[in-house]
């Protein structure tokens, strides 16, 4: 008897412990809020890259068919004007990287045309412009923004997502205080983006217009001047009883 009252009494004593704890849990009001900030930096990460390819001489002479192609200009030599005019306007040889080197088949073809890619590090947008007015284009397949970035970004994106949380407790505050309530300690942070673009998929949208006249296209360029930086936080707080 005494066992089975034992029992009973530990039984009493926990469920009062549970019901304390549900009734606990269910006091706690909570406010979930989204903060978001954004920046916008300078990059001084900047590779432009331009892709040169064999072609026929023939190509460029007036009243030629394909049929009459049949000198055709190697891409060591494409490659060798390009690197001597990129000397002349002032890049040195550890500016430059070949990125790819692949074939090319075209038109049912004679034969292989070679293709390249040059990676260029220059230190400011305006130097891509010089470089479309100064090179030949015969041989250029194309060019493109390949990377933009800061070599300090994780500093701005730790900053950046500070910022985010910060934004998300002044939302919580005026939220509460509106309601003549107190915003309390903070519960859960949950991290919803981390949206940057500096780099790629935007930079070729822009890639085919280089070799476009002087001053055309300039909004073009003027976008891809800042890396924009955004980041989106939900954090739950406490409402003050």
């Amino acid at each position: 008897m005494k066992c089975i009252f034992s029992l009973l009494t530990l039984l009493f004593i926990g469920m009062s412990v549970i019901g304390q704890q549900i009734e606990k849990d269910e006091i706690v009001r909570t406010i979930e809020v989204t903060g978001s900030a954004e920046m916008n930096v300078d990059p001084d990460i900047i590779k432009f890259t331009i892709v040169i390819q064999e072609y026929w001489e023939e190509e460029f002479q007036p009243n030629k068919e394909y049929k009459d192609y049949k000198t055709k200009v190697p891409i060591s030599g494409i490659e060798n004007q390009l690197l001597n005019t990129l000397y002349e306007i002032g890049f040195e040889k550890e500016d430059i990287v070949l990125k790819e080197l692949g074939n090319y088949w075209r038109h049912h073809g004679k034969e292989f045309l070679i293709r390249k890619e040059i990676e260029i590090n220059i230190d400011h947008f305006d130097q891509m412009q010089v470089i479309a007015n100064k090179i030949d284009p015969k041989g250029i397949q194309g060019m493109r923004i390949s990377e933009v970035n800061h070599t300090e970004i994780g500093k701005y994106r730790n900053q950046i997502k500070k910022e985010a949380l910060l934004a998300a407790r002044e939302k919580a505050g005026y939220l509460t205080e509106s309601i003549g309530e107190e915003l309390g300690r903070i519960i859960t942070i949950q991290e919803i983006s981390d949206a940057s673009f500096p780099t790629r998929q935007r930079s070729e949208t822009y890639s085919n217009m280089m070799l476009k006249s002087a001053g055309q296209d300039q909004q073009q360029v003027e976008n891809f001047r800042k890396l924009e930086l955004r980041y989106e936080i939900r954090a739950v707080f406490e409402i003050k009883e």
